[in-house]
Parts: C-alpha cells; structure tokens; sequence
C-alpha cells in the first residue's frame, strides 16, 4: 500500500495497478511468487520509480516485472569513506490492447445529417483503467457526447476485430484497453 500511494504521486504516472501474493504459495493465474508484488505503472520516471520501491518496500518482498529500475544509496561508513549500494527493482508497463467497436447511428430527424466521425471521436475519447473489463453499453453515452440528432444502436465490441459482443470483454491483469477513432466503425442505418 505504501508503495503505491507514494507511486501514484509521482510526477508523470497516470494509472497504477497493484497486485500482492502474501500467500506461501506462488500464483499462476498473476504468475506471482511467494511473497511478491507487481506493480503495473503508467507514466512516470523509472528512477523515480526505483526511488519509490527503495524508500518503502519491506525486505524479503519480491517483485515482478519487465522494466528494470535502479536506485542508488550512498552510504557514509564511521571511517567517512563512501559506498554506493545499487537497489533494482523490477516492475510493469501496462500491455495496451486495442478494442474494436461498431455500432448504428439512425436519423431522428431525416433532414439532418449524422457526423459518424464525431461519434466516433467521442466515443475514443473514453479511457480505460489498467486491468478494466470493458463494457459494450457503458460506450453509448460517449457516442451521445456528439449530438441527439441520432439514435445509436446495436454497439458490438472486440478485443481481435473478429468475434464482436455486445456485452463486456474482461481483460487480464496488466492489460489495458486502449481505442482509436480507426478502430470504430459507426454506421448509418
């Protein structure tokens, strides 16, 4: 917990997301080892990361990840000479995943035209948290952000822009779900 509130403050880190085995036993479902953390970090400085980790994890504690940071502690000895002890840590960026979606837009009113590209625009304007499931219905009120000219209809999500749901797609840890306007495909009916 220190790890994180201290983390999340950091100058340039946008999302965080944290998991902790404190069991004797590893977990294969995080792939997580006894006694571990692994923090997914968004943003941020990698030393300033380091920094986070020396300052405030508890020995024994193991850490998982793919981006390496070093912090460097000078330590002055009672003769006055310096020694430098090197403190590397190890944690995540979150994985982006692209999500796919598609959905109709009809005219309420005949005479006036539908901006599909502004609906879609508006929808890729929702941010995803790290490790957050996504869900199809919770995407129409970003497409209504362009207008009531329209009704949408029949939105469908991806994770692989083939097997389209209009229900919820989970994400595993780590992932993040990401979405550009190239990825959305609104369609006038």
């Amino acid at each position: 917990g220190g790890i994180v509130a201290k983390a999340v403050n950091l100058n340039g880190v946008t999302d965080i997301d944290a998991y902790e085995n404190d069991t004797d036993v590893y977990d294969a479902v995080l792939d997580l080892n006894a006694h571990s953390i692994w923090l997914i970090i968004e943003g941020g400085e990698i030393a300033d990361i380091a920094e986070v980790f020396a300052k405030n994890k508890t020995g024994g504690t193991g850490v998982k990840g793919s981006v390496t940071g070093t912090y460097q502690e000078e330590v002055t000895k009672p003769d006055g000479t310096v020694f430098t002890i090197n403190h590397t840590y190890k944690f995540d960026r979150p994985n982006e995943k692209p999500l796919y979606v598609r959905l109709d837009a009809s005219r309420r009113n005949p005479s006036q035209p539908i901006d599909t590209t502004l609906i879609a625009q508006e929808i890729a304007k929702r941010e995803f948290a790290i490790s957050e499931d996504a869900d199809a219905s919770s995407l129409y009120a970003n497409g209504y952000q362009a207008g009531t000219n329209f009704i949408l209809s029949n939105l469908e999500i991806s994770d692989d822009n083939a097997i389209f749901v209009d229900t919820s797609i989970d994400t595993d840890a780590g992932d993040k779900f990401t979405l550009d306007v190239a990825n959305i495909t609104v369609t006038e009916v």
